[in-house]
């Protein structure tokens, strides 16, 4: 590069990181006056020292580079430990809840035979050991459930399972219409989906957060609407599960708080009711809006959201001041809307075109899945 009136050129040094070419370094001369040499503007010393300071920037923007890669890194390692933290939390519950339960039906069954014989000592004694079990589980998670506490958050989305991955789903064919060969998948960014029936696939959700919920005097129940005539559809089958599962994890928690201005500690008669079935938007002209699908409600009657909240409670990491009060991170809906975005399917908020009879009066979440699921982003 030189400046023709002055006839004064740039000296251009490559900055190098390893074999790639990461920047370039030019230095201008202030040429002397009334000097015609070009080569006299730089001495030997003058491109030493312009190579040595294209070395130093080069070691520089090596070292920052390596800086960031090592910080995405340590961000995507926090988010994974983070999320998978986060997901152990309902099989481990659950996990409690059945051993509650089965001491109890223990305890009831020796009463009934006079409090011996029939192996009841043995079963009562194993319940108690998976009880214990659990409980050290629990405990073992907690010195890192604190780590991850202190690390803070970014932007970045949860890492999901990439396409390619063949989520077994044991779903029985029947007599609901001809749907297809239930083996049949389809991949939608990088999920594989496969044709599932959402009352079967969730059955056993739904049966865990029912036990969990009796334990804890909470009202569960499951409405299914039509129920011959939902479709299948197609879905990620367990990231599907675990996205219903944080959902109903969330109204557990909160269902149990008062109202805003209530008189009441906690929530006098706490209820959660999951309600499905098919979507039948139609248009003026008795055509299908949208495609053969199911849409599933969570509702419960717990505090709601305000209305200042609802933009915000699938951002990672936010807590609502109402809520605020109950254990959590803030990350269980950004995990759901990140696993519902990246198999097609939608959850969100019920809007004002939303209406449905009988609905509770708290917070209520909205899952879509369809037979022909669409990459949203």
């Amino acid at each position: 590069m030189c400046d023709i009136r002055s006839k004064a050129c740039a000296l251009s040094v490559p900055l190098l990181s390893g074999p790639q070419t990461v920047g370039v370094l030019l230095v201008s001369p202030t040429p002397p006056l009334n000097n015609d040499d070009d080569d006299a503007l730089w001495t030997k010393r003058d491109k030493e020292q312009v190579s040595l300071a294209a070395q130093s920037l080069s070691m520089a923007l090596t070292m920052d580079n390596e800086r960031n890669f090592l910080r995405n890194q340590n961000e995507s390692i926090k988010m994974n430990l983070s999320d998978s933290l986060h997901q152990m939390k309902n099989p481990i519950q659950a996990l409690r809840t059945y051993g509650k339960i089965l001491q109890r039906q223990v305890d009831m069954s020796a009463a009934d035979v006079g409090g011996g014989g029939g192996g009841t000592p043995q079963l009562l004694d194993l319940a108690e050991r998976l009880m214990v079990q659990s409980e050290r589980v629990v405990d073992m998670m907690g010195p890192m459930d604190s780590l991850v506490e202190t690390m803070g958050y970014s932007n970045y989305r949860v890492l999901l399972p990439a396409a390619g991955i063949n989520f077994q789903s044991a779903i029985p064919f029947d007599n609901r219409g001809t749907e297809g060969d239930l083996s049949k998948t389809t991949v939608v960014g990088d999920f594989e989906n496969e044709l599932v029936f959402v009352t079967d696939l969730l059955e056993p959700i739904f049966d865990t957060f029912q036990a969990i919920a009796s334990e804890q005097g909470i009202s569960f129940k499951v409405i299914i609407e039509d129920a011959d005539d939902l479709p299948g559809v197609f879905v990620s089958p367990k990231s599907f599960q675990e996205a219903i599962s944080n959902v109903l994890d969330n109204a557990l928690k909160y269902v149990v708080l008062p109202k805003t201005g209530s008189s009441f500690t906690n929530n006098p008669n706490p209820q959660i009711r999951v309600r499905i079935f098919p979507n039948d938007n139609y248009n003026d002209d008795n055509t299908a809006s949208q495609d053969p699908g199911v849409t599933i409600l969570v509702e419960d009657n717990g505090p709601g959201i305000a209305e200042t909240d609802r933009d915000l409670i699938f951002v990672r990491g936010f807590r609502s001041d109402t809520t605020n009060i109950v254990g959590g991170r803030g990350i269980g809906l950004d995990i759901s809307q990140a696993l519902m975005i990246r198999m097609g399917g939608y959850i969100g908020l019920l809007n004002g075109k939303d209406i449905f009879l009988d609905s509770l009066d708290g917070a209520v979440i909205k899952f879509e899945v369809s037979r022909n699921p669409k990459l949203i982003f």
